[in-house]
């Protein structure tokens, strides 16, 4: 347990000792992107159901949907 624990003091500890506003803004955009990767294969089950039942419009705006949050639109 003493490695696990050091392990975490210089990983994480240290960090919000030296820089803490630095590293609460790089933790809650780790947090936030974790959030927001579970957002792709939901939208995607959502658009390949709309699909197999025939809900066109439905399907092209979850594809659209997709397109825009990847930043390619």
């Amino acid at each position: 347990m003493t490695t696990v624990r050091r392990t975490f003091r210089v990983l994480v500890a240290d960090g919000f000792r030296a820089a803490p506003r630095p590293m609460i803004a790089a933790a809650l955009t780790t947090l936030a992107t974790a959030l927001t990767q579970i957002a792709y294969p939901v939208g995607i089950r959502t658009m390949v159901d709309a699909l197999a039942r025939h809900d066109v419009a439905r399907g092209v705006q979850d594809a659209f949907w997709h397109v825009d949050g990847l930043g390619v639109a």
